[in-house]
């Protein structure tokens, strides 16, 4: 519903009643409402739900999306972006022609993309030895392919560079994590490391967490190295980092720090107290 006041500030008054009553109806009258209400808007639209996975599979926003999707309203173009298959029965909708899957092959990127992406990355033309190595490494995995464009950056000889490297794709992340966190200032080595125990960060959160005191600076030094950051709002004031970017940190920085020194981090997050504007 927030998402689609912003395009339509007046759509979905009567759910939006509901919501704030006493005690809540039933999920079926709910999502039927809601359901009206949508079919009320006069032109398509695209509702992206991210990181899908990450709602636990006994949260009722399953059941809910169910009931929505038994007869879906017309305008709503639902995405949903998931590592893993999300517990909802829709086998009628897929037999209907109602559902798409992109699977993993259908984003693999081919050589040709792979070599637009590091032109346009790195600025430059990838040796056939190097295109050759992403591409038995990596399989076209987007991310991968965006820490190597990260790392090529910052690295002379891009030959050089992958015939030090065989082992997988896990592998692979973490040589090219080391890389492109070798090939940065030790300062913003160390802010990133920081707060990557942190699912959401803003600048004066990061205040209280990186070394260096100053998270509005360390936030456009990430954001210019175009290290992974993940814009949460409309005014970029909170961002996330890309999960997967998120992990190699986390590993890094257990690699650096015993438990202790972490869980001092943790208890220096706890303790903050982001100022009214930065919650709105």
């Amino acid at each position: 519903m927030a998402a689609l006041r912003k395009l339509y500030p007046d759509v979905c008054e009567q759910t939006l009643n509901l919501l704030n009553a006493t005690e809540l109806p039933s999920m079926g009258t709910m999502a039927g409402v809601l359901s009206n209400e949508i079919d009320t808007i006069e032109e398509p639209f695209i509702l992206v739900l991210d990181d899908y996975h990450r709602i636990d599979s006994t949260s009722p926003v399953h059941g809910l999306l169910e009931k929505l999707l038994a007869y879906p309203p017309i305008p709503l173009h639902l995405v949903i972006a998931t590592r893993l298959d999300p517990p909802l029965t829709i086998e009628r909708q897929r037999a209907l022609g109602q559902v798409t899957d992109i699977r993993l092959l259908d984003l693999r990127l081919s050589q040709a993309e792979t070599r637009l992406l590091l032109q346009k990355t790195v600025m430059g033309e990838a040796s056939e030895t190097v295109l050759h190595s992403l591409d038995e490494e990596l399989e076209g995995w987007v991310v991968g392919l965006r820490l190597a464009a990260l790392a090529l950056r910052h690295f002379s000889d891009s030959d050089e560079l992958f015939s030090r490297f065989r082992g997988g794709t896990r592998e692979m992340q973490a040589y090219l994590v080391g890389e492109v966190l070798d090939s940065l200032p030790l300062q913003l080595r160390d802010d990133l490391t920081r707060t990557a125990i942190l699912n959401r960060f803003c600048a004066p959160l990061c205040d209280a967490l990186c070394a260096s005191g100053n998270g509005q600076a360390f936030l456009q030094s990430a954001y210019d190295e175009n290290l992974f950051l993940v814009p949460l709002d409309g005014r970029n004031e909170w961002f996330r980092y890309h999960h997967l970017f998120q992990e190699l940190l986390q590993r890094e920085l257990a690699s650096q720090l015993d438990e202790v020194a972490i869980c001092e981090l943790h208890l220096t997050a706890s303790q903050y107290t982001p100022c009214p504007c930065c919650w709105r």
